[in-house]
């Protein structure tokens, strides 16, 4: 029977029904006005390149690593965790990669927001090419998924909703009531499905998978996407291996405003979107595009916007013309998360583009009163020459992120920002020029009286600013050209202390440049993200120093290594191998270009994939343990 079965199941998968013709580009799914636009188009070149970046590592042979692991497990109850971590290495396999191969490709898009609701209408299509497990699979998920059901059609093709069961009716006496309609009502935005031969389509609404089937089946005969001027004079990077992106900012930005008059949803008012609105000024955006790529040590992801010319853009002024330090941290603490400098513009340009950008973040903030390029006016018609004397002076400004501690008894971690300065006379002097900035920014009738103490051999001076009612101490101290400023005193002295000097320059090619330690990235994370119990429950047992010496339970799964000490190793340990995530910006002409990546991962990889399967072999364990009120430690833990 389990014979003819398997028969029967490659029969299916290798006899597929003919689908309708494929469309010759990916784009010709949407409509010409799509606000934003995704697509992998090259699924057998992004095949290849996942094959050559998952090499060397459990990803590339996870039938093998996992035998070899089911061949040293102790407690037989591990292998349901053995399982749990086979089941997502899948992905990887070379089956799954030989079956990417065959889809046609993959495309994405944002064609617009709902007019009731401001809710934005999206859709995802998958042509399966000659791909006929890929289809199979998404045929098993709709028979099988659970709340599932069946909410009408388009053009005879069923569509599906998470609708659940809703039971049968009854009436007073508790029989059953005919229903003539048992098709649960449509929702008018929740993830809708359909499936044809040749394509699979995920949607916000009924409305947005209709328009992608029409447009695939040759029954919409609209322009399409790929007649779009947002799209055509990137022809070329579309071709390459990877993930291809591209959007009608200007565009977005006006249904992003037309939705926000009828929505009240909490991501309208996000500040990311703020911020993108007064620094970048959308409305002069006249193209923008970038991919995301694997190499075999690393990624890649660029992305370039095209501006108009006429119209001010504040973080293009920002990043035309300087040039940053080839290591962007400036001597910034080795145990900082991540550290982004900016190089301003020439001197002559540098106070203006410093002030608007300054203003641009105020708007963004929903600062109410004089902007800082009004408050610098002002000054300048005293003795206090801001933006004509002292701003010029300003090369460079480095933004440190802090450490963030464990304890949750600790002070509160501060950032750190290191302002570079043409020379040490230059810093030397804006030591007078901060007690002045804070009486401006303040509105103080006098500026604060200065007070200094020595640290670590470093003279670290502080005062007390206070705008509005509230007050908070300030302090800085200078090394060499650099003038270092954090409300955390301590980490003040710890960064002048730690400069070398004089500081070699070694130019790079950004005017932006930053590094964030991948091992640190969790601490940046939300508390409602998992960071938070690890900050407020510090453990402090000592990690070992390879997973083979982790301590061993002694109930109720005997022998397996404590999940809590490889959910460590995984986090602290195996990430701190992580090379540094980079990221580099620039300002051309009328271009702004963003190139983030990383390299040299393929060793790191290989070590933190191994630690993650261990730690989940260990997941039945975790299970059990959350279910006893005792838990009995090995010595030496506590």
């Amino acid at each position: 029977m389990i014979r003819w079965f398997s028969i029967a199941s490659v029969t299916f998968l290798l006899s597929a029904p003919t689908p309708a013709a494929e469309p010759k580009d990916l784009a010709e799914l949407f409509p010409v006005g799509t606000l934003a636009y995704a697509e992998i188009g090259a699924p057998a070149g992004t095949s290849d390149a996942i094959a050559e970046f998952v090499k060397g590592t459990l990803l590339a042979d996870s039938l093998g690593f996992g035998h070899d692991r089911r061949d040293k497990l102790v407690p037989p109850a591990s292998v349901g965790g053995l399982k749990k971590a086979g089941e997502w290495s899948l992905f990887t396999s070379p089956e799954m990669l030989a079956e990417l191969k065959r889809l046609r490709g993959i495309a994405a898009a944002v064609t617009g927001f709902d007019a009731k609701t401001g809710r934005p209408t999206l859709a995802v299509a998958v042509v399966l090419g000659d791909s006929h497990a890929a289809g199979w699979l998404v045929r098993q998920y709709l028979l099988t998924a659970e709340n599932i059901r069946r909410v009408g059609k388009v053009e005879g093709i069923p569509v599906y909703q998470n609708r659940g069961l809703t039971g049968v009716a009854v009436d007073e006496d508790g029989k059953p009531e005919p229903n003539e309609d048992p098709t649960p009502a449509q929702g008018e935005a929740e993830p809708t499905y359909l499936y044809a031969p040749g394509l699979f389509v995920v949607g916000s609404n009924v409305a947005a998978v209709k328009d992608v089937y029409r447009r695939f089946a040759g029954l919409e005969k609209g322009a399409s996407f790929a007649a779009s001027i947002h799209l055509k004079p990137h022809a070329e990077a579309r071709k390459n291996p990877g993930l291809f992106f591209c959007a009608d900012v200007a565009g977005f930005e006006v249904r992003l405003i037309a939705a926000k008059k009828v929505s009240q949803a909490d991501w309208l008012k996000s500040p990311a979107i703020a911020y993108v609105r007064f620094l970048l000024n959308p409305k002069l955006v006249e193209s923008f595009a970038g991919s995301w790529q694997l190499q075999p040590d690393g990624w890649t992801f660029t992305a370039r916007a095209e501006l108009r010319p006429g119209g001010a853009c504040p973080l293009l002024a920002l990043l035309s013309g300087g040039v940053t330090d080839v290591d962007g941290r400036h001597g910034s603490p080795g145990d900082s998360p991540g550290a982004f400098t900016v190089a301003f513009p020439e001197k002559g340009k540098r106070a203006k583009a410093i002030l608007d950008a300054a203003d641009a973040v105020g708007q963004a903030l929903g600062h109410v009163g004089a902007l800082p390029s009004d408050l610098a006016a002002e000054a300048d018609k005293g003795d206090f020459k801001l933006s004509a004397e002292w701003l010029p002076l300003v090369r460079s400004a480095t933004f440190v992120l802090p450490q963030i501690p464990t304890d949750a008894k600790a002070k509160p971690a501060r950032p750190l920002v290191i302002f570079t300065l043409e020379d040490e006379p230059a810093a030397k002097g804006w030591l007078g020029v901060v007690p002045k900035l804070s009486q401006l920014l303040s509105g103080a009738a006098k500026a604060p009286e200065p007070a200094s103490e020595t640290i670590q051999n470093v003279k670290v001076w502080g005062l007390v600013h206070s705008p509005g009612d509230s007050s908070t101490a300030i302090h800085y101290a200078i090394a060499g050209d650099r003038l270092i400023v954090s409300r955390d005193r301590d980490a003040v002295a710890k960064a002048a202390a730690s400069m070398v000097n004089p500081r070699p320059k070694t130019e790079g090619e950004s005017a932006a440049m930053g590094t964030v330690a991948f091992s640190k990235l969790w601490e940046l994370l939300p508390p409602a993200m998992g960071a938070g119990a690890a900050r407020g429950n510090p453990d402090t047992r000592q990690l070992p120093v390879d997973i083979e010496e982790a301590p061993r339970l002694k109930s109720p799964m005997p022998d397996t290594p404590d999940p809590a000490v490889l959910a460590k190793l995984v986090r602290e340990k195996s990430l701190a191998a992580m090379p540094p995530v980079t990221l580099q910006a620039k300002g051309s002409g009328q271009t702004l270009s963003v190139r983030i990546g990383q390299r040299e991962l393929k060793k790191p990889l290989a070590t933190w994939l191994e630690t993650l399967w261990r730690r989940m072999e260990t997941v039945p364990a975790d299970d059990q343990l959350k279910n006893l009120r005792d838990y009995s430690f090995p010595k030496g833990t506590s």
